[in-house]
């Protein structure tokens, strides 16, 4: 590779690291061609993307990004997943591919420009995604004024049942 491919392949891994909102670096010794394929496939659907890459390339573009990268993490065959716009749903992805291939291994990730280790990615995966934990807000927000609301009508509406009660039980008595 001549110094300007090298310089344009830095560029272009460099500009993947700052659109991206989470990046997750997988080994993939052993995998075919095909399910490599399946998996970017299915990644572009979520608004992702897989690159193969050189760990000196990702690493000299990762350099001035991402602070407290590891470069032990950065040996043998390297494969790295991109999420541009949902990162919870491009990690289920991941991990629920390395279950079905165990040939796909979860090295790390970054997650908020943080380095962080295989195990908290595959907790990362469980959480649920933007829309639900926006859903599960507005129901936590929304619970204490619908209780409220219900606590100021019930003694209005237990109030009426007891008038209601006494009309009828005088409507009755004539």
């Amino acid at each position: 590779m001549n110094k300007q491919s090298k310089a344009e392949a830095v560029s272009d891994i460099k500009g993947k690291i700052v659109r991206s909102k989470a990046i997750f670096i997988t080994g993939y010794k052993g995998l075919k061609v095909g399910e490599l394929t399946n998996l970017r496939r299915d990644l572009r659907k979520s608004n992702g993307d897989l690159k193969i890459v050189k760990n000196t390339i990702f690493l000299l573009s990762a350099r001035d990004t991402v602070p407290g990268i590891r470069e032990e993490t950065f040996t043998g065959s390297t494969a790295v997943m991109f999420a541009y716009d949902d990162p919870s749903v491009v990690a289920r992805q991941v991990v629920g591919f390395s279950k079905s291939n165990p040939l796909l291994v979860i090295k790390a990730g970054i997650i908020d420009n943080n380095f962080v280790a295989a195990d908290k990615v595959i907790l990362f995966s469980t959480l649920p995604d933007r829309n639900a934990l926006i859903v599960m807000l507005l129901n936590v927000l929304n619970t204490p004024m619908s209780r409220l609301a219900y606590a100021a009508a019930s003694p209005l509406s237990g109030l009426i049942t007891v008038l209601n009660g006494i009309i009828q039980n005088k409507q009755t008595k004539n």
